[in-house]
């Protein structure tokens, strides 16, 4: 019984293979719940050109109303880093993606067609967020890089650190976003700081923040080597911030707080919160 069982599927197989040979879309296709006549290519993809064709009366089944909101929740949850989650997350949101991105107005990212998921949050790179109609200064960045804009083409460009202060200088960018519109309060690691003989710490080593005025700080590592930032009482923790990356902490609650460096204890700050521009009562972190 057994063996009549294995020969049957294997007789099922063999009758399936020409099929799936000579018409692969049908026979590996899935319904599409959203769309009863969406396009779809298993084994063969056409041209963009072609795909555009094919999407195009989407736009029309759904409604101009209803696209363009759908495009406006696309955006937000690209600016966010959560564009993945988005388009998984339903067959409606995978159809809007795919009619914009056909039409270059939607980012193009690796898991959606390759399988590979090794970022997240997941930022698209600056152009292919332009294609959704954002503005070069609402490009958004990944932690670590700083926005600026092409002083030749107006263009946005998202770089490291110290490659941000050589472009400045040379001309070759405009001043960067995050200090046209930022309310942070930034502190660098100095470059050589790792060796402990020069005596370099925080630069400021001591920085006051107000709550709701400009209490995310931002440690920008411009030493060559990886360094972190720690409370003394690890109520925050950076872990591991590469050379030329930063990393954010946002201070909601009145106090002291001393940090230091795990990696190079020598390396050591203060951070003073207040809730208002007058310093309070105090404890120490």
């Amino acid at each position: 019984m057994k063996t009549l069982h294995l020969s049957i599927i294997a007789f099922v197989i063999l009758l399936l293979i020409p099929t799936m040979i000579h018409n692969p879309a049908k026979a590996l296709c899935m319904p599409n719940s959203d769309w009863s006549s969406a396009p779809c290519h298993s084994g063969f993809v056409p041209s963009k050109e072609k795909q555009r064709e094919e999407w195009a009366p989407y736009y029309q089944y759904k409604g101009a109303n209803w696209m363009e909101m759908m495009k406006t929740q696309m955006i937000g949850a690209m600016k966010n880093g959560t564009i993945e989650d988005w388009v998984t997350g339903n067959q409606s949101n995978y159809n809007v993606w795919r009619y914009y991105y056909v039409n270059d107005q939607a980012p193009f990212f690796r898991s959606s067609v390759s399988g590979l998921n090794d970022e997240h949050p997941y930022f698209p790179p600056p152009l292919q967020q332009l294609k959704t109609g954002i503005t070069p200064k609402d490009v958004v960045c990944k932690e670590g890089l700083e926005l600026m804009i092409k002083t030749a083409d107006g263009l946005p460009v998202c770089v490291r650190y110290p490659t941000a202060n050589i472009l400045l200088e040379r001309g070759w960018a405009k001043e960067t976003i995050s200090t046209m519109t930022s309310s942070e309060t930034t502190i660098i690691i100095p470059v050589n700081s790792s060796i402990k003989s020069n005596g370099f710490t925080f630069t400021p080593s001591l920085v006051k923040v107000v709550i709701g005025t400009n209490n995310t700080v931002r440690w920008i590592n411009m030493d060559s080597v990886t360094n972190d930032i720690t409370s003394s009482f690890v109520s925050f923790r950076s872990g591991a911030i590469e050379s030329g990356y930063a990393w954010t902490h946002t201070f909601d609650k009145s106090g002291i707080y001393h940090y230091y460096s795990v990696i190079h204890p020598w390396l050591k700050g203060i951070v003073i919160v207040t809730a208002n521009s007058t310093i309070g009562n105090s404890s120490g972190n």
